[in-house]
């Protein structure tokens, strides 16, 4: 979720795009959070990257940070279930992700009604406003599809209509598949 969804797209081959972070790192132009600690060392670090051969597929909820990767989330070389929310105020980059991604097996569950804790078990206790889904729904969602995600890297086809829309878990819920 949030912060570890980005890092699974590092641990998924993701490539940071250095050529433009290394030196506005260096100019002090760069993202505060991202350059705040970069030295020589991590610059070479990251630009080498942070695969992990031994994850054979990554949910990613929530995911933030498209400009650290930019078009380098094309490299993510494992099926992705990209689940992301349309009130969520902290990830603003969530098409932008997901269009960069290229993956025949990567799946977008973009729910509508959902926010930036819906993917928690915060929901609907870090964050509160008018049209965020209600708790349970939202967590029925999340386990529904990642349960049939699962399902599916397993081998089992009974998933298959969640996934490919056929059976609708939510009208909140918007598919998309590369």
């Amino acid at each position: 979720h949030s912060f570890g969804g980005y890092t699974l797209f590092a641990l998924g081959g993701g490539t940071y795009d250095m050529g433009t972070l290394g030196p506005a790192c260096a100019a002090g132009t760069g993202p505060e959070e991202f350059c705040s600690t970069m030295t020589p060392g991590y610059e070479s670090l990251f630009g080498s990257g942070f695969i992990e051969p031994r994850i054979d597929a990554y949910i990613a909820m929530a995911p933030g940070d498209y400009p650290l990767f930019g078009s380098g989330l094309s490299t993510v070389n494992r099926p992705v279930l990209h689940m992301s929310g349309g009130l969520d105020p902290r990830t603003p980059d969530s098409d932008a992700i997901f269009s960069a991604l290229t993956g025949d097996d990567d799946l977008r569950v973009h729910i509508t009604s959902a926010g930036h804790q819906t993917f928690t078990d915060y929901s609907g206790i870090l964050e509160s406003f008018d049209g965020l889904i209600a708790a349970e729904d939202g967590n029925r969602i999340v386990k529904t599809y990642a349960t049939a995600f699962a399902e599916k890297l397993l081998g089992d086809a009974i998933g298959a209509p969640i996934l490919n829309g056929t059976v609708e878990v939510s009208s909140d819920v918007e598919l998309s598949s590369h």
